[in-house]
C-alpha cells in the first residue's frame, strides 16, 4: 500500500501496519540548482551548488551520457541495477522502460560513471513528469558511491533541462532509510514534504543496497530504490 501521509495512520491501523519507508521530495528550479541547493553548511558557511561540487572534487571516473551508450554498456546498466536493487528487474525495466527511458524518450536523458574497466558504478537519470507544458523534471534515479560523484552525475544532467526551458524545475526524491536521507537531504538544504509512505501487512526482505540510493527511482514500487 502506498498512502499519502494523510491516510496512512488509517491504513495502518487496518491491514497494512508495517512501514517501509517515506519518500520526501523537494522542488528546484535550475537556477535554484545552480546557486542554491545541493549547499552544505560547513563552518557555518552556506555554499552554493558549484561550490558543492567544488567541495567534493568532480569524480576521476569517465563520466558518459546515457544516450551514448553502447549495447554493451546498456546491458551492464541493467546489471548495475540488479547491484543495487537486490533483484533481477531486467524484464520489468526494459518492457517498462522504468529504468532506460532515455534510450528512446526525447524529454529523458542519464548519465553514468565508468570505472577503469569500463564498468557502469554509478548512474542518474532526469525525466520529464507531468504535462510538457510545465517544463518538470524528476531527478531519478541517483545510485552512487559518494557525494562527488552525485555532484558530479547532477551537475551533468542540468543543462539537458536548460535545454527545454531556463525555468525548468527539478524534483529530487530521498527515500527514508538510505545514504539519500543520510547525506543528500542535507546537502540539498532546501525544505522538503513528505508525499508518500509505503505499507505492508507484513515485515519485507528489502533487498535495496541503501548505501548506493542516493535518490529512488520511485516507480509505483518505490520501497526497491
Amino acid at each position: 500500500m502506498v498512502a499519502v501521509p494523510e491516510m496512512a495512520p488509517r491504513y495502518a491501523s487496518k491491514d497494512t501496519p508495517v512501514e517501509i519507508s517515506r519518500l520526501r521530495k523537494a522542488l528546484l528550479s535550475c537556477a535554484e540548482m545552480r546557486e542554491q541547493p545541493f549547499a552544505v553548511c560547513i563552518e557555518a558557511h552556506l555554499l552554493t551548488y558549484f561550490q558543492f561540487c567544488d567541495r567534493y572534487p568532480t569524480s576521476s571516473l569517465t563520466l558518459k551520457l546515457a544516450s551514448d551508450l553502447s549495447n554493451e554498456e546498456k546491458i551492464d546498466l541493467l546489471r548495475f541495477d540488479r547491484e543495487i536493487s537486490g533483484r533481477d528487474r531486467c524484464d520489468l525495466l526494459v518492457r517498462c522502460d522504468l529504468l532506460v527511458p532515455y534510450l528512446s524518450c526525447p524529454r529523458t536523458e542519464g548519465a553514468v560513471l565508468l570505472n577503469g574497466e569500463g564498468k557502469i558504478v554509478a548512474i542518474a537519470g532526469m525525466t520529464s513528469t507531468g504535462f510538457e507544458k510545465d517544463n518538470l523534471f524528476k531527478l531519478a534515479p541517483m545510485y552512487a558511491s559518494s557525494l562527488d560523484e552525485v555532484a558530479t552525475l547532477s551537475k551533468a544532467l542540468l543543462p539537458f533541462c536548460e535545454r527545454f526551458s531556463p525555468d525548468a524545475r527539478i524534483l529530487v526524491h530521498i527515500l527514508t532509510g538510505t545514504v539519500g536521507e543520510k547525506e543528500l537531504e542535507e546537502a540539498i538544504g532546501h525544505s522538503q514534504n513528505i508525499e508518500l509512505v509505503t505499507l505492508f501487512s507484513s515485515p519485507i526482505d528489502n533487498r535495496l543496497n541503501t548505501a548506493k540510493c542516493y535518490a529512488p527511482h520511485n516507480n509505483s514500487v518505490h520501497y526497491d530504490g
